[in-house]
Parts: structure tokens; sequence; C-alpha cells
């Protein structure tokens, strides 16, 4: 309907001349513009095997969106060429076949879908960005319960401020490649960011918030780390405690976290993003 509507106010292939006879010119175009639509989902969907989904990524929505604009156009053309070869051609107005007449038909129906295409990215982008907002909000709801019910004691009063709950007994041991390494409890490691040959590890230490330095790879800081159910990858650059996690933050390109103690932001990939939710929603009871 909109392509339609963009065709009724450009008018191209000589529609104006036509009178009142260029409504059931537009109406035929509405119907061939149905078909291709229809048309194209079905390639995208059954050929291409990219269902229409939502929850994806807005890089799969936008790879989606380019696809079907592309069947779209050469369909879109090519229907509307051969409808104005059979019913839009006068004394004046010489709509027969022709490479010239289909090339600038298809010039008319790109720059229609691209359009189309752009605002309909816009709105898929606006939804993902709402959807990942409410998602975040559900996400720190639930850890707003969990701290809750941690800094209850059995009794079920409050401990005093600054006191924290019971924490894990479990310690860690990260290696460098060479003589140093870094001994610490598993609740005080926060997050460890790649930085070129050397890992960065944000933990707690003394009170405080501290960043050592080890000559090593994220990989191999991994493999440490890894095997407890409370650390995980989220970022081909991070790792990350998500018992140490403070907030959940919606983005447009998905989600960050926000750590306790140092209020720093943590990015989530896209290949990570439903694995975080899951286990913020529902993590292991115990290390494996």
């Amino acid at each position: 309907m909109i392509g339609t509507l963009f065709f009724a106010v450009f008018q191209p292939f000589g529609l104006s001349e036509f009178g009142r006879m260029k409504w059931a010119l537009l109406a035929g175009i509405l119907g061939i513009g149905l078909f291709s639509c229809l048309a194209s989902e079905l390639l995208v969907v059954h050929v291409v095997r990219m269902p229409f989904d939502l929850s994806k990524s807005p890089a799969y929505t936008f790879k989606r969106g380019l696809l079907f604009q592309s069947f779209n156009v050469v369909i879109l053309s090519a229907g509307i060429a051969e409808f104005l070869d059979r019913f839009a051609c006068s004394a004046t107005i010489d709509n027969h076949w022709s490479w010239t007449n289909f090339l600038g038909v298809f010039a008319a129906c790109l720059c229609a879908t691209t359009t189309i295409g752009l605002y309909w990215r816009n709105v898929y982008l606006r939804m993902y960005y709402f959807q990942q907002l409410e998602e975040a909000q559900l996400l720190n709801g639930v850890l707003m319960e969990r701290t809750r019910q941690a800094a209850m004691n059995p009794s079920g009063i409050p401990p005093a401020t600054g006191t924290l709950p019971e924490q894990s007994t479990e310690r860690l041991l990260l290696e460098g490649t060479t003589k140093e390494h870094l001994a610490l409890a598993l609740h005080d490691f926060l997050y460890a960011e790649a930085e070129g040959n050397y890992v960065s590890v944000c933990h707690r230490q003394e009170g405080g918030v501290k960043k050592t330095l080890l000559r090593t790879s994220i990989k191999r800081v991994a493999s440490a780390v890894c095997p407890y159910a409370e650390i995980m990858q989220c970022h081909r650059a991070f790792l990350v405690n998500l018992c140490q996690v403070d907030r959940v933050e919606g983005r447009s390109s998905g989600i960050s976290l926000q750590m306790k103690y140092c209020n720093d932001r943590i990015p989530v990939s896209k290949t990570y993003v439903n694995e975080v939710k899951e286990r913020i929603k529902h993590p292991a009871k115990e290390s494996r």
C-alpha cells in the first residue's frame, strides 16, 4: 500500500495521462505489489531459511530485510513492466516491454522499496530496543530479589549495614605465562578483560577494587574460571562473575552488565546474550 501511494504521488510511467483510468492501473500495481511481497516472504522463509523473528539481533533483521527487498524489487519490477505493457500503453505513452522501460520501472521500484525498507528497519530497531529494555527490567527484578534474599539471615532480619552475605569458600588461582600469578576467593572475582597479550583481572581486595594485569590469554583464564557456574564468557574479550552483577542495562545492540563495587559496564555480545539472560534467571546451584 505504501508503494502504491508512492506511485500515486509521483505518477511515473505516464500514469497522469490516463485520467480516471490511472486509479484502475494503481489498483493493478497494488495487486502486483501484494503478490510480490508474498512471494518474497515465501522465498526468504522457505528457501533462505530466515523466518521473521524479532527476538534475534538487529543484524539478523537487517540481513533478512535486505534479502526480502532484493527479491521483492526484482519480482515487482518484472510484474509491473509486464502489467504496463498490457494495460498502460496509448498513442502518446509507450510502456511496451523493452530493456529501457524495464530499467526505468526497476529504478522506480528500487527507490520505493529502499524508502520503505529504511522505514521498517527503524521500526524494527525501536521494537528491538524496547524489547531489550523490558528484558533488562525483568532481569533487574530477579537480581534485586536475589540480593534481598541473600541479605536476610535465617531469622529474616537484615544484617547490619556493610555486612556481606555469606559467600562461597572456593578459591581461584590464575597464572600468567611468566612467573606472576593471582590467588583470590571466587566471590572476589568480578570480571576479566583481554588487553592484547595481557588479561586485566578486576577483583576485590582489602575492602576495595583492584585490577591485576597478567601476561596470558583470555582463553587460558577462561579455562581456569569458567568451570565454576558463577562465571562465564559474555564477550570474546570478557569473562564475568554473574553473582557480582548489580544491574542489567538494555542497549540498541543488546545488553550490558553493570558490576557491583566498581560500576564498570561489561558488554554482552549477541553470541552470549541468550545464555547470559538464562543463567541470570536460573543460576546453577553448584560449580561444575
